[in-house]
């Protein structure tokens, strides 16, 4: 299989860092394009491309369409990968991820999709979502200025960047579950954003389907959709505060900061 080696981005500072796996490109070269998996939920085998994505044969990653998660410095520091025969039920997880998926911000750093990151400069927003099929339905779907949170957890790492692209509107639109934990993650990231960004500047967006995926399945108007005003200002505050009984101790200074 592929050696993995290490690196760092920053050689003198080695010692106070912990070093980050990077993946060879090599890799790439032995995935299959066979995306039926995604084309028949209409996501095009042209953003699959752009995305690097492919079907992988061997090893951790068997069985499954993995996309190569990359590094500001253009590096390989990861992977994640979708089962194509993934059933309720299974001892296989739905995804994989290989390599430290907090520090993942993607698909902003991927060479052949420049579209991310110039139209979040162009427009001053941002949506993030849940998975990387919610991602690719709002990019099939005229809406590429997104990041996926890689499950329910909003990162440090994503922040920092958000912060760094000076954002002005951010949009959290993860899954509808029966259980309430996709709105309950929302509500988690809308308030640690508040401690980087102004009210204003946070909304979230519950999809009118599951996921998005599922309202790009259905034909639905995502694009409409995305133009459409969220739960913002004091709403905001609101939706957050209902669920923030049931918040673990760490929100603790937070709530008493925004919600008090």
């Amino acid at each position: 299989g592929a050696r993995v080696y290490e690196t760092s981005a920053t050689p003198h500072k080695q010692s106070l860092l912990k070093m980050e796996k990077i993946y060879p490109e090599c890799i790439l070269k032995r995935l299959l394009p066979h995306f039926i998996l995604y084309t028949k939920r209409k996501i095009s085998g042209q953003l699959l491309n752009k995305l690097e994505a492919g079907y992988a044969m061997g090893e951790s990653m068997a069985q499954r369409i993995i996309f190569p998660i990359r590094n500001k410095q253009g590096k390989i520091h990861g992977f994640s990968g979708r089962h194509v025969f993934w059933e309720e039920g299974m001892t296989q997880p739905k995804w994989r991820h290989l390599g430290g998926s907090s520090n993942f911000v993607w698909p902003l750093y991927m060479p052949n999709f420049p579209e991310c990151e110039q139209t979040i400069a162009d427009s001053g927003r941002v949506f993030l979502v849940e998975s990387i099929g919610d991602s690719m339905a709002l990019s099939e779907s005229g809406v590429p200025n997104n990041l996926c949170m890689f499950g329910l957890k909003l990162s440090p790492k994503i922040i920092t960047e958000l912060v760094r692209l000076g954002v002005g509107r951010i949009t959290l639109s993860l899954n509808k579950d029966e259980a309430g934990n996709g709105q309950m993650a929302m509500a988690k990231a809308a308030l640690s954003l508040l401690a980087h960004f102004p009210l204003e500047v946070i909304e979230i967006k519950e999809p009118t389907r599951n996921d998005i995926g599922a309202m790009l399945c259905r034909g639905d108007d995502i694009k409409g959709w995305a133009e459409e005003k969220g739960i913002t200002g004091e709403a905001l505050l609101s939706y957050i505060k209902e669920r923030s009984e049931h918040f673990p101790k760490k929100y603790q200074p937070l709530i008493k900061k925004y919600l008090k």
